[in-house]
């Protein structure tokens, strides 16, 4: 599939099983998302991966409604980033 097609045939899932996902295609998942681009390739984001249940279930509860489907999820992906980093106050010249 080449990317113009993925683009547009891309689609959102808010419909989770608990079948547990293997850790190569977890890892693999991270190295695209570590691949995507980014300012000065500065790669100001760090990425956390939660498998336990009651983890998952709190994280759905600290993100309020649209994240509810994730308590029946196999495993959430945290994105962290420094926004003061990514985002430096501007400099008065």
């Amino acid at each position: 599939m080449d990317a113009i097609n993925a683009l547009f045939t891309r689609r959102s899932t808010r419909e989770f099983t608990e079948q547990p996902i293997e850790s190569e295609k977890l890892h693999q998942i991270l190295d695209a998302a570590m691949s995507g681009p980014c300012c000065v390739n500065a790669r100001d984001w760090s990425f956390v991966v939660v498998t336990e249940k009651a983890k998952l279930q709190k994280m759905a509860e600290a993100n309020g409604e649209p994240a509810r489907p994730l308590k029946n999820a196999a495993a959430g992906i945290l994105v962290c980033g420094d926004l003061e980093r990514a985002f430096p106050p501007a400099k008065n010249y």
